[in-house]
């Protein structure tokens, strides 16, 4: 049942609102209270009528989450799917959305299915859809309690449109205001963070990435859980298949297009075989690279990343380099590399090691990579 309310709209210069649209998702009885917080007298007007959801209605009611998506700059756009998975009657909210470089699109948003009775209590959840939205897997639920969606410390404030969400490197990260009370400070709000790794929610292939390189460009995806897994295609966009390659367990694997001209770019999907069936990603993008001209990072990824960064320095003449880490704070914190290189691409990670001290804490970092006649420094972001 549809309760529309309406008040009138404006009363001795206080804005009374309205209307309030509100559906009441189970048959049963319930107390409407009406109030002012002013001293004015204000009019409430009440209409209801029965909503029948229709069969071929993607919405159950206005708490479900629909997306449309578009693939030609909003010319035309898909019809209506539904994105979250919570049971008719429990408010779905603030979604936002991402894509990693497999082409898998993340969801994040505000649930209260878990929120106790009537749903007072809200989480923050995440989905994941391997193919673009067509169909997204179980959600996850990333809170370990339900918090307040209204402060209870006497501000009755709300908690917000508050939720972020990133994705990359087989990972994603969700940041979210949650309300639940804190030791002294009842109704108090507080940032919160998860990390999704894709591998420990059933995900084959959590990461599928292409880098160009002088060669070629280099295909690269890692398999965190093999089962049923019989091999791989490696497909070019215009081309067709240009790698098939059986699959030998859990572990990272790559193939060198070298099909590829010199600044020409290519776009690859990855065609995940199980059997008789196939599950696809992608696509990923990447230019083969040409000669050398200067002193450069080319390639730097993930960032932020949790367990090693991987980076990319184009040198163009042979020499003696230096690759060291700093903090903000101009401190030395680790050193990649010292000696002599040849000219060309040069792949270095670095996994968060400090020299001598152990592990660095999660916070941004400078990458400097210093030849006898130049030097350059790119950002890094590690996280917990």
């Amino acid at each position: 049942m549809t309760v529309a309310g309406h008040t009138m709209p404006f009363l001795g210069g206080y804005p009374a609102g309205g209307p309030i649209v509100i559906t009441l998702p189970y048959t049963g009885r319930y107390v409407i209270c009406a109030a002012c917080g002013v001293f004015y007298s204000l009019g409430y007007h009440l209409r209801t009528r029965l909503v029948t959801v229709q069969p071929t209605s993607v919405a159950r009611d206005h708490r479900d989450l629909v997306m449309v998506s578009s693939s030609d700059g909003g010319a035309s756009w898909t019809p209506k799917r539904r994105l979250g998975d919570a049971p008719p009657g429990f408010d779905e909210s603030l979604p936002t959305l991402a894509v990693d470089e497999a082409g898998r699109l993340h969801a994040a948003w505000y649930d209260r299915r878990d929120g106790g009775p009537m749903g007072l209590g809200v989480d923050a959840r995440w989905a994941l859809s391997p193919d673009g939205g067509v169909s997204w897997l179980p959600s996850v639920r990333l809170n370990g309690a339900s918090g307040a969606w209204l402060s209870r410390g006497g501000t009755r404030s709300n908690i917000g449109d508050r939720i972020a969400l990133a994705a990359g490197g087989g990972r994603a990260h969700v940041v979210w205001v949650d309300g639940r009370e804190q030791p002294g400070w009842p109704g108090d709000y507080e940032l919160y963070t998860a990390r999704v790794d894709l591998g420990t929610v059933g995900i084959a292939v959590p990461r599928f990435v292409a880098e160009g390189e002088s060669e070629g460009v280099r295909v690269r995806w890692t398999v965190s859980d093999a089962q049923g897994v019989t091999g791989f295609r490696v497909h070019r966009e215009g081309t067709g298949v240009v790698a098939t390659i059986a699959a030998s367990g859990e572990r990272e694997y790559d193939m060198l297009d070298d099909g590829v001209l010199v600044g020409e770019t290519a776009r690859y999907r990855l065609e995940v075989q199980r059997g008789t069936s196939s599950e696809w990603l992608g696509p990923v993008v990447a230019a083969r690279t040409g000669p050398v001209l200067e002193l450069a990072w080319s390639r730097v990824g993930p960032s932020p990343f949790t367990d090693r960064v991987s980076l990319t320095l184009a040198l163009p003449r042979e020499g003696s380099v230096s690759v060291r880490v700093y903090d903000l704070a101009g401190k030395e914190v680790a050193r990649l590399h010292e000696g002599n290189l040849q000219a060309g691409w040069h792949s270095i990670t670095w996994g968060g090691e400090s020299t001598g001290r152990g592990e660095v804490a999660a916070g941004v970092y400078l990458v400097r990579a210093r030849s006898e006649r130049s030097e350059v420094v790119r950002r890094v972001v590690r996280v917990e």
